[in-house]
Parts: structure tokens; sequence; C-alpha cells
């Protein structure tokens, strides 16, 4: 008879031990894909900030002059990327924080649509923050 009751007892303490662990598992699994949310909805908001335009691109000429306007100040960016959509070229400049930055090494002609994106720190590439077609 005594045996029964320890039967009862060791199936009971297996039976919460399991309960224990699938609970952990379960919130460790929750809780790392609300850190990755937060974290992602951390780097759009910052992208948010951001507003860039494109100064000047003239057809004929190699530069691109891009200008960060006001906002985000709080938010630092590591590179901008400068493309153009009908030729698919792209060039990477690190803007240091400068409101104006040219970007060279291009043959802009008539009809390119040029773009800019930033990239946060963490190498996360912000959407489109500028665009403009050459005349």
């Amino acid at each position: 008879m005594q045996k029964k009751g320890q039967e009862g007892v060791i199936i009971t303490v297996l039976l919460i031990l399991i309960a224990i662990g699938a609970i952990a598992a379960v919130s460790y699994f929750v809780i790392n894909q609300v850190r990755q949310g937060q974290t992602q909805i951390t780097d759009k908001s910052n992208c948010l900030k951001l507003n860039y335009e494109i100064i000047s691109a003239v057809k004929g000429e190699s530069n691109v002059t891009v200008r960060r306007v006001a906002g985000g100040d709080d938010v630092n960016v590591t590179d901008i990327i400068v493309s153009f959509g009908t030729k698919g070229t792209n060039k990477t400049t690190s803007p240091e924080m400068m409101e104006i930055i040219t970007v060279s090494g291009f043959n802009i002609s008539s009809g390119d649509k040029i773009e800019i994106a930033p990239v946060l720190p963490n190498g996360v590439t912000c959407d489109i923050r500028g665009s403009l077609t050459v005349a």
C-alpha cells in the first residue's frame, strides 16, 4: 500500500515540473518576440523622424547634393544611400551629422530618378526619404 502512495506523489511532482518547464519555454519565446517587436518599432520610429531632400542633381554633372531637413536630431545616421532608379547605381556616403552632403561619381542624365535612403547605426536601411526626377 505504501508503494501506491509514493507513485502518486512522484507522478504529481513530475507533472508539476513538466508544467513549469512548459511555462518557462513559452514565456521565453513570448518575451523574445516582444523585444524584437520593440526594436523594430524603435527603428521605424527613428526612420520616420528623418527627412532628406535633394538640393541639386543637374543633367550632365556627376554630383548629387543632399540636405538633411529639420527633425530627427536625436537620430544618428551612419550612411546615406543615393540610388538611380533607372540605372540601378548605388553610392553610399557617411554623412557625419552634416546638414549638406555631396555625393560624387554619377553620370546624371535626363529622366534619372534619384532616391535617398538613410542607414541607422545598427545597419537598418530606412525607406526612401527623398527623391527627384532629373529634368
